[in-house]
């Protein structure tokens, strides 16, 4: 076999792992896209319920310890890749929705678009969203989930340097699921974001608005 034909196996596989997901997702697609009807985003939704499929089939098999324990798993690299592009086309989905204004004010949309564009700056803007609100450089530690502090270094993040960048910390949930932690300004909160809330969070409000 070629590697694509070991990339459409998985995608297959995913598929016939979770029968009744995928439906769901073909269901949000049709919804959503007729909102914008001479437009793919139906296309789009359906391929984000693709990969969503994927990124779920990996965490059922993260699970499940494979190799001598000394040696890299490189499911776990390739679970954070497709998890942040996954999360790459959710934000683009939702900002041509936010963009248009046309689902208006729904609040469950809004603050899932929310958390999409403050992902999606941090992901593949490599900065802080909004960070021009910053009055004065940002004093940061890098601290793993638990909390436990990684280097008692501070890292100054100037947002008047051109070369600033902020490298986020990425970790699983106990689902074995992809997770980024936020810094969001506008509610001067530290928090984080999981990759299955995120999917599950979009099926549903894509399938009801």
């Amino acid at each position: 076999m070629t590697p694509a034909d070991h990339i459409a196996a998985a995608f297959s596989s995913a598929k016939s792992e979770n029968p009744t997901l995928f439906p769901k997702w073909v269901f949000a697609s049709m919804r959503m896209g007729g909102l914008l009807p001479q437009s793919t985003v139906s296309v789009s939704i359906q391929r984000l319920g693709e990969i969503d499929l994927l990124c779920r089939a990996f965490e059922a098999d993260l699970g499940i310890r494979r190799g001598a324990p000394e040696q890299i798993d490189s499911r776990v690299h390739y679970s954070m890749l497709y998890g942040e592009l996954w999360a790459g086309l959710a934000y683009a989905i939702s900002f041509a929705f936010t963009d248009r204004r046309l689902l208006g004010d729904n609040e469950p949309f809004c603050d899932l678009a929310a958390d999409l564009r403050l992902l999606r700056v941090q992901l593949e803007k490599y900065q802080i969203a909004s960070d021009v609100s910053l009055k004065e450089p940002l004093p940061m530690v890098h601290r793993e989930p638990s909390g436990e502090t990684l280097s008692e270094n501070l890292i100054w993040y100037d947002p008047a340097d051109r070369t600033r960048s902020h490298i986020h910390t990425r970790a699983f949930s106990n689902r074995n699921s992809p997770m980024w932690q936020l810094i969001d300004l506008k509610s001067n909160t530290i928090r984080w974001l999981e990759l299955r809330e995120l999917a599950d969070r979009t099926l549903e409000i894509f399938t009801t608005v």
